[in-house]
């Protein structure tokens, strides 16, 4: 939703600590956060230090929490799902590791784009992939680094399928993919060496 209406968003990682999680927030100046009822507890320990957060939607959660915290679903569905008149492509703020020190944010221009206009980078990636409408895409990375958040998007981008693993299990992944006959997926190559193993 935020790519389609000229937003930054940015995925975190899902084990970040209440005051790391807070620094983020702080930093990309975020107003929403979308958490799940699993991560609650650290979100609201966050939102003690981020108040300029004004709004939490919580998947699978049991609905309104609070003034502040929503239940995704119950708030989503009094929402049309015919697209804005002003769509704007919007862009992710992805973050450095924070080898150095705190991770720096990376904020490049919103793209003066509509969404149905890709960036020539996802063009370039979306040919080179072999990227299709019927795909199924298995992500075994978390959404927070580059490479899986921009193929996850290509792939909702063109209507494919995408499964996102919690954790990285080379048992799982394997009966992922014949259990939903995975047609596109990324792997690191320590990782497939692993697999080997």
């Amino acid at each position: 939703a935020g790519e389609r209406i000229g937003l930054y968003y940015t995925c975190v990682n899902s084990y970040l600590q209440a005051d790391e999680l807070a620094y983020i927030l702080n930093n990309s100046e975020s107003r929403v956060l979308i958490t799940s009822t699993d991560k609650l507890e650290v979100a609201r320990q966050a939102l003690e230090q981020a108040p300029q957060v004004e709004c939490v939607l919580v998947v699978g959660g049991g609905g309104q929490q609070d003034e502040t915290v929503y239940d995704y679903a119950a708030t989503v569905s009094g929402y049309s799902t015919t697209p804005v008149d002003e769509e704007q492509l919007g862009t992710s703020m992805l973050y450095s590791s924070g080898t150095t020190g705190r991770p720096k944010g990376i904020l490049r221009p919103l793209p003066d784009n509509k969404p149905e206009q890709q960036l020539p980078i996802f063009s370039f990636l979306d040919q080179l992939w072999s990227y299709r409408d019927d795909m199924v895409y298995l992500s075994p990375a978390p959404l927070y680094h580059s490479a899986p958040q921009a193929a996850t998007g290509l792939t909702i981008r063109r209507g494919g399928t995408v499964i996102v693993m919690e954790r990285f299990d080379a048992e799982q992944y394997l009966d992922l993919i014949a259990q939903h006959q995975v047609t596109h997926t990324q792997l690191v190559p320590t990782m497939f060496s692993r697999m080997l193993k």
